[in-house]
């Protein structure tokens, strides 16, 4: 799971933008 992660951190990170911007689900920090 961690190797995912980090293999899709940007991805995650514009995934967490988006759903920050959006708030409407609640962002998973890991």
């Amino acid at each position: 799971m961690i190797e995912l992660l980090r293999t899709n951190d940007l991805v995650k990170l514009s995934f967490l933008d988006a759903v920050l911007r959006d708030g409407g689900i609640e962002p998973i920090v890991l």
